[in-house]
């Protein structure tokens, strides 16, 4: 009910917008995972521990790190994530990554075919199944409490270690566009 989300929303998506999913996303820092626990997920692409949560605590996502993937699992999809902080993030707190203009090589699979380039640290080369490739600067996305960003269910994106004393706590929505569409490139 935030007048302030509400008509950046709108702006984005139309009056008639969805919310049509919400998560509460935690980013566990790396001290406070278990050794057996670090040991047993360390090379999963995108380690959700949930399977190691209580029943009475899955409502919310608990994750160490997400590589680089796309909101978008289903073709007839069409969506806008919103990403809310509810903690004050920067760059060591498991900050929001993102690949600037991937979402233009449309829905491809994870995991997806990314190489960091050799000569520049902040930017990856992408390529989807048809031949088609491109470079894309990395963004960071931090901010103090309360910042949102808004990107394309096709943007790459995903998150490092959190390095920080204290787990890093955000909101996720999925919002579908009303029918005379919206905003396409959101990044």
């Amino acid at each position: 009910e935030n007048p302030r989300f509400r008509e950046m929303m709108g702006r984005l998506c139309g009056s008639d917008y969805e919310i049509f999913k919400k998560s509460i996303i935690r980013s566990m820092p790396v001290w406070a995972t278990p050794q057996w626990v670090l040991d047993y997920v360390l090379d999963v692409g995108r380690p959700n521990l949930n399977p190691f949560i209580k029943d009475q605590y899955q409502d919310v996502q608990y994750f160490l790190y997400t590589d680089f993937h796309q909101d978008k699992t289903r073709p007839e999809s069409d969506f806008v994530t919103v990403y809310l902080y509810l903690d004050d993030v920067d760059a060591e707190y498991s900050a929001l990554q993102m690949l600037a203009g991937s979402h233009k090589l449309g829905m491809t699979v994870y995991p997806h075919s990314l190489r960091r380039s050799l000569t520049k640290n902040d930017s990856w080369f992408y390529s989807d199944s048809l031949g088609n490739h491109m470079q894309c600067p990395v963004r960071t996305v931090t901010g103090p409490a309360g910042s949102s960003t808004a990107f394309h269910c096709m943007t790459l994106h995903g998150t490092g270690f959190n390095q920080s004393a204290n787990p890093r706590i955000s909101l996720r929505y999925l919002i579908k566009m009303n029918s005379n569409g919206g905003v396409a490139d959101c990044l």
